[in-house]
């Protein structure tokens, strides 16, 4: 049924007006999971930056706690 055969008021054009909307919600939920999905991806290469910016301090810092006679500030 199209939109000339369903007048206002009828159970059709609600019907009609109810698919509408609920396809218009779950086009916006498709949109909001993919930005949440891009949000992820970014928070990954974040982190494995950061991982990787650690692993090469490590030696770095290893070297300062191994020196004898010289204290090690926390901050």
């Amino acid at each position: 049924m199209d939109r000339e055969e369903a007048t206002i008021g009828t159970p059709q054009f609600q019907q009609m007006q109810l698919v509408e909307q609920q396809d218009q919600y779950l086009s916006q939920r498709g949109q909001a999971i993919e930005s949440i999905e891009s949000t992820i991806h970014e928070l990954g290469s974040i982190f494995q930056q950061l991982a990787q910016m650690v692993s090469e301090q490590a030696d770095t810092v290893q070297r300062y706690v191994s020196l004898p006679n010289i204290p090690v500030l926390l901050l």
